[in-house]
């Protein structure tokens, strides 16, 4: 069975209002990988009526970005970055994916946000009024694990300083940053502001053991000295050879919020792994299901 539809079944299962896809449609967000890897799958499962988004990941560009574009027409999303909003919540999606059009440079690439889109989620921020932020991006603010580019002095880095640059004053104002870019499961502690960075990317991509590892790549260069910590409880496991897939679901109710993180065996049903929520006066509650 295609792993793709596996893990779309088992979210159909937890049931949801609305998909929203953290980027990457394999392998180079061709008109043709779209709509057969995406599209047709979604449609296929959830029908026409249940809303579906896409963000803009580095492989949805390294065709050029016409299929992503035809993509976001057909789902109606309007464009590569926009906010879903009611009357307690705002959730950014960012397109961290236009620049990072070369799989050649995909190491090293410190990928950034138009300044013109930044100005437009800071605007979203500012003008929140009660609405409390959830932003998503596909690549990550930070990594424990990998460098998320090489900047001007050559050096690894563990987080992105462009990114960071640009929503470093307004971090503090989020509940969540969920990204993807990494195949894993990562729920990292608070970092450079961020009270929930996480990482949600292992959704339909199959891993092999010897290609990650949740070992911490302590060469990176990192924010004042400190490495990011993230919630070892939260992992994935593996059958020997392959990771787990995962996939997450945020319930809004009022101003209260949770999250439930869930893996996918390679064989099998979805298991909950870890819940979390955040109440209104901002704190949180994170319990471990067993």
């Amino acid at each position: 069975e295609d792993v793709a539809v596996r893990v779309l079944n088992e979210v159909k299962k937890r049931g949801c209002d609305l998909l929203v896809h953290l980027g990457d449609i394999y392998y180079s967000g061709t008109h043709h990988e779209v709509k057969t890897n995406f599209l047709d799958i979604c449609r296929g499962l959830l029908g026409n009526s249940r809303p579906v988004f896409s963000l803009c990941g580095n492989h949805d560009m390294y065709s050029g970005g016409g299929g992503y574009y035809w993509l976001v027409d057909q789902l109606s999303q309007k464009a590569s970055y926009f906010a879903l909003k009611n009357a307690d919540w705002q959730l950014l999606a960012m397109d961290t994916g236009h620049n990072d059009c070369n799989p050649m440079t995909v190491s090293v690439n410190m990928t950034t946000v138009n300044d013109s889109e930044v100005e437009w989620h800071l605007g979203q921020i500012e003008n929140a009024e009660r609405r409390k932020t959830v932003l998503l991006s596909h690549h990550q603010l930070f990594s424990a694990f990998t460098s998320v580019g090489t900047g001007s002095d050559g050096k690894s880095y563990a987080y992105n300083t462009n990114l960071h640059g640009s929503f470093r004053n307004v971090l503090n104002r989020a509940e969540w940053w969920f990204w993807g870019h990494e195949h894993n499961l990562a729920v990292y502690e608070p970092y450079m502001g961020l009270r929930r960075g996480r990482c949600l990317g292992a959704s339909a991509v199959p891993v092999f053991k010897d290609q990650q590892s949740y070992t911490a790549d302590r060469n990176l260069l990192t924010l004042g000295g400190q490495p990011p910590n993230w919630n070892t409880q939260v992992q994935l496991a593996d059958n020997g050879t392959d990771y787990h897939h995962a996939f997450a679901t945020l319930t809004l109710d009022n101003a209260n919020a949770s999250v439930d993180y869930f893996q996918v065996p390679v064989r099998g049903s979805s298991v909950r792994l870890w819940t979390e929520s955040a109440e209104p006066q901002g704190r949180i509650h994170p319990s471990r299901i067993r």
